[in-house]
């Protein structure tokens, strides 16, 4: 990282590998904590550069750390927001499309998301607990983030580890029907 100069106090910073500010006394201090050291006179403004530099690794560490399968449903989830699933998509490696809806083909899946995609469809047997097969199959998959309208089937995943996010869709139509 290249050394930048600091605006709000105007001393030059450098910065290694991690993004720790090393000041010129060889001493390093997470810019978090030295932004909100009560003692100090004035906050630190990170510079343009050190926010870009923060973006680079954050995007660097989630390829290496977290696995690269995304895991999606389709009805409250693709169904409604499909642009933005597709540009997400986009991001991942692997996605796999987890759903209760029988419809969904994989040539469906290709269409809408403009990629290739495996789709689960749960089976009859499991519907009654279908937010633990969910979590199954993400497990199956070694999904790195399931998306879903359910909240049940994102506590479930998260129990058995699996990080997950829930989606409104019935507020997005709502939202979409009063403008």
């Amino acid at each position: 990282m290249p050394n930048t100069t600091n605006g709000s106090i105007g001393r030059t910073d450098r910065y290694d590998d991690r993004g720790v500010i090393t000041k010129d006394n060889n001493s390093s201090q997470n810019l978090f904590l030295e932004s909100t050291q009560v003692t100090q006179f004035a906050y630190i403004v990170p510079s343009v550069s050190h926010i870009q530099f923060q973006c680079q690794f954050f995007e660097h560490f989630l390829l290496f750390v977290m696995n690269d399968t995304l895991g999606l449903d389709w009805d409250g989830v693709i169904s409604h927001f499909p642009q933005e699933i597709r540009l997400l998509a986009a991001k991942f490696t692997n996605v796999v499309i987890i759903t209760l809806n029988k419809s969904i083909s994989p040539a469906q899946a290709e269409e809408v998301l403009g990629r290739e995609a495996r789709v689960e469809i749960c089976p009859d047997d499991e519907r009654e607990n279908h937010g633990l097969w969910k979590a199954k199959v993400c497990r199956q998959y070694n999904v790195a983030l399931m998306i879903d309208d359910d909240g049940f089937v994102v506590a479930e995943c998260r129990s058995v580890g699996i990080p997950a996010l829930a989606v409104n869709a019935m507020f997005f139509q709502t939202m979409l029907y009063e403008f």
